[in-house]
């Protein structure tokens, strides 16, 4: 029986080194990058590549990832030959997939395959004649990126952090089960308007019926308290290439369940010296409340990927309309990622496109 433990144990603790983490499982071995050049340049040959339609029908290029950097050929208006080769990184979903603190284990796994890697998906080139130098930019130019339009987005809330100050009774805490919808109208180049919808809900605590025999010990009562946390945002974002901030006013209704266990009945047997704690039965009262909250959600967002960001809500919450009068300070953060799932675009006219 104990080899059969100690077999178990074993099993428990090996069981992370076998997960490795996201990039392994999301990132294919092949991506497609796109490499787009001004006038002064003209994109000739990528190494190790196969050409297809990607973007809206623009070409891109198919790669295999590793660790070694792209070699690329260009060609200057004179048909002189230049020369670059293409850095390589390690990929957002490696990073990211190695946040929490179970996935080092799969970090290390990873280690050992090119899925980790990437080439920037988005490649911007022109030739400055006087220095006889390659400029490269991954910034994205306004005639793709940056156009007037519906961007909607879905994403996962991984980490919401509770402070203490969010309801009485609440000693703060984390939970990675939250979930969140944007809808992003761009009506300039750098301004936008937007529209947050996203939940949260707080791991709900073990039941005390588990460890009887411990939790009651010199204790008639035992409380336990979580929450589920709604917020609708609407606000304005500034965008300064990938990163963008945000300020907007908040609403967000809470949930809140207390429920307290207490012994309705326990018996005390004598054995020799010792006394012996049986209880033989745990009542217990749940009370839901809702609080309906007011205040200012402050918002950071940066674009990882051409169709993947990554972002932090601070909801600073100053009014609880349940209370009438007053104002306080409360707060709720809340990190996610959002995958673009759909755009609309109502500017009819084409733009012609500025690179090769």
């Amino acid at each position: 029986m104990r080899s059969t433990k100690k077999i178990f144990y074993y099993f428990i603790f090996l069981v992370p080194f076998l997960f490795p983490s996201c990039a392994l499982i999301v990132n294919k071995k092949f991506q497609a990058i796109h490499i787009y050049c001004d006038s002064t340049i003209t994109l000739n040959k990528v190494a190790h590549s196969t050409k297809i339609l990607d973007l809206d029908s623009m070409p891109a290029y198919l790669v295999k990832r590793n660790s070694n950097a792209l070699p690329l050929e260009f060609k200057l208006n004179d048909s002189s030959i230049v020369k670059y080769r293409l850095p390589v990184e390690l990929s957002p979903a490696f990073l990211f997939g190695n946040l929490y603190p179970i996935f080092p284990f799969g970090h290390s796994i990873d280690l050992f395959f090119p899925n980790k890697f990437r080439y920037h998906p988005n490649n911007y080139f022109s030739y400055d004649t006087a220095r006889k130098k390659i400029i490269y930019a991954r910034h994205l130019p306004r005639t793709i990126e940056d156009s007037e339009g519906f961007t909607i987005k879905l994403g996962w809330s991984y980490l919401n952090a509770y402070h203490n100050s969010l309801y009485n009774g609440l000693n703060g805490g984390g939970s990675p089960f939250g979930l969140n919808g944007q809808l992003d109208y761009k009506f300039k180049k750098d301004l936008s308007v937007y529209l947050e919808i996203g939940m949260a809900t707080m791991i709900v605590p073990r039941s005390p019926y588990r460890w009887r025999k411990y939790n009651f010990d010199n204790v008639d009562s035992i409380t336990n308290v979580y929450s589920n946390n709604f917020w609708f945002t609407g606000g304005y974002k500034h965008h300064i290439k990938r990163l963008s901030g945000g300020v907007g006013l908040d609403f967000s209704p809470t949930f809140i369940t207390t429920r307290k266990y207490y012994i309705a009945h326990k018996d005390s047997l004598f054995k020799g010296d010792t006394i012996s704690t049986k209880y033989n039965d745990i009542s217990d009262v749940t009370k839901n409340d809702i609080l309906h909250k007011l205040g200012f959600a402050f918002n950071v967002e940066y674009m990882l990927i051409k169709e993947m960001s990554a972002g932090m809500n601070w909801h600073f919450l100053i009014k609880d309309l349940n209370k009438g009068t007053g104002v306080y300070a409360s707060h709720f953060f809340n990190f996610y990622i959002t995958f673009n799932i759909g755009r609309i675009n109502f500017n009819s006219k084409k733009k012609k496109h500025e690179y090769n």
